[in-house]
């Protein structure tokens, strides 16, 4: 099994989905809106994925609020104003993710709000301290857990005090503030991922394809790391088989990659 998680384009289970997964033999495969037209078509899907690939992880950006993949079948799910509504909101998330038989939610969002706009977080944070993001984020990931729903602390080493969408361009900061590390620290468990931000740190480089900055994780982070999306634009223009050779020789436990592989040749991947 190779250690990506890959889009699709596919809203039904066919043989060429199927020839697709064979092929690649992901660790996990992530959906987003353009997969989801109805709440019986997505467990059709679903269930279609798990019947024939049962070990295959399904994954979706489920944050709650802004990110929502779900909105089309399930409406808006608004952010909570109080902690203690987080426990409560992530069983919703979990129970409603469990439904459709989907395994990893890649939320919370645990950036610190440092009140800069433009890179892609406003309206996203949990707080403006990290005590109060660990609250809101720790009762929220309480809750997708009890639901049996693998929770994704996102995006190390947080990208608020850089002004850079990393969809769009490569963020860049000094150096790593150790409030931003807290909440990354503080919730880390191995039954949790911890998601990096594309973001170029002094001292590291870009931290996708930095070693040490991996390292530094797992010195306090016992479970899987994992990259954001390959194809955001903070990585430039190299190829996708260069891009995932470098993040996995960075000690990355996974990789995201979506669209770029829609019509892939496996032999530009590995």
């Amino acid at each position: 099994m190779n250690r990506i998680i890959v889009s699709f384009n596919a809203s039904e289970y066919s043989e060429k989905l199927e020839n697709y997964i064979e092929s690649l033999k992901p660790y996990g495969l992530i959906l987003f809106s353009k997969n989801i037209e109805s709440k019986s078509q997505l467990k059709s899907l679903t269930l279609s994925i798990k019947k024939n690939f049962p070990h295959l992880k399904l994954a979706i950006d489920m944050e709650g609020g802004l990110v929502n993949r779900l909105r089309k079948i399930e409406g808006d799910l608004p952010l909570p104003e109080n902690a203690k509504d987080f426990l409560e909101f992530g069983k919703k998330i979990g129970s409603i993710l469990k439904s459709y038989n989907l395994d990893i939610d890649f939320a919370p969002v645990v950036d610190i709000d440092r009140g800069l706009k433009g890179n892609g977080l406003n309206g996203r944070y949990l707080g403006k301290t990290a005590e109060g993001v660990i609250e809101k984020a720790g009762y929220f990931l309480d809750g997708l857990e009890s639901e049996g729903i693998t929770g994704c602390l996102k995006h190390y080493i947080g990208l608020s005090y850089a002004p850079t969408d990393s969809h769009f361009g490569l963020p860049e900061i000094d150096g790593i503030n150790e409030e931003d590390e807290l909440p990354f620290k503080e919730l880390s468990n191995k039954n949790r991922l911890i998601m990096f931000a594309h973001i170029k740190i002094k001292e590291y480089g870009i931290s996708t394809f930095s070693k040490s900055l991996v390292q530094r994780v797992k010195s306090f982070h016992k479970g899987l790391t994992i990259s954001d999306d390959l194809g955001m634009k903070a990585l430039g223009n190299m190829s996708l088989k260069e891009k995932l050779n470098k993040t996995l020789t960075a000690g990355f436990d996974l990789a995201i990659i979506t669209d770029m592989i829609t019509d892939f040749k496996k032999e530009e991947i590995f």
